[in-house]
């Protein structure tokens, strides 16, 4: 299978070129680009398991709890009882921690964040395979998918605030120990 990188890398560079300001997010397969570690799976597991708990919570402005909740509030809730993590409340805030993540780069867990009308940002949490969970203002607390041409057309960007899952480079083996006397 042929990389879409660089046939995305042109077409943002024509776009810019071109004078277009479209934060259209580029087509991808969301395909995990390397086999997810147990940390990542936890993750999943933990989101998937959040979600399903919020499922049907209706959307109230500003609200933080099962009567009602916002998209950053149920953000912030989520963050605090699966990872014992602290976030800002609002969405704008979530918008600026942790750090940038390119749409072909998403893992579960990123946030996700979108311009659905003028002066409003929307967010959300990614689980996997282009699927997010997040407080929708008409049906509450749903998962959605990111090829959706609605999400599609008002992504902003996303952003990774939890820390990274994989080692940073190949663990060395273990010294062999060798026992040179019997008397411990």
């Amino acid at each position: 299978m042929l990389s879409r990188a660089p046939l995305i890398a042109v077409g943002v560079i024509v776009g810019v070129l071109a004078g277009c300001t479209s934060a259209r997010l580029p087509e991808t397969d969301f395909a995990e680009p390397l086999p997810r570690s147990w940390a990542e799976r936890y993750v999943e597991h933990a989101l998937q398991e959040a979600a399903a708990s919020w499922e049907g919570v209706p959307y109230v402005w500003g609200g933080t709890s099962r009567r009602g909740i916002d998209c950053s509030g149920f953000v912030q809730v989520v963050y605090r009882n699966a990872f014992a993590m602290s976030l800002p409340r609002t969405t704008e805030a979530q918008s600026r921690a942790g750090r940038a993540v390119a749409p072909a780069r998403l893992r579960s867990g990123d946030l996700l964040f979108f311009r659905p009308r003028r002066g409003r940002w929307h967010t959300g949490i990614y689980l996997t395979d282009g699927q997010f969970v997040h407080a929708s203002t008409s049906g509450g607390v749903v998962t959605a998918h990111l090829r959706s041409s609605y999400w599609r057309d008002r992504w902003s960007h996303a952003r990774r605030v939890l820390p990274s899952l994989r080692p940073a480079s190949k663990p060395s083996p273990a010294p062999s120990v060798r026992r040179t006397s019997t008397a411990w």
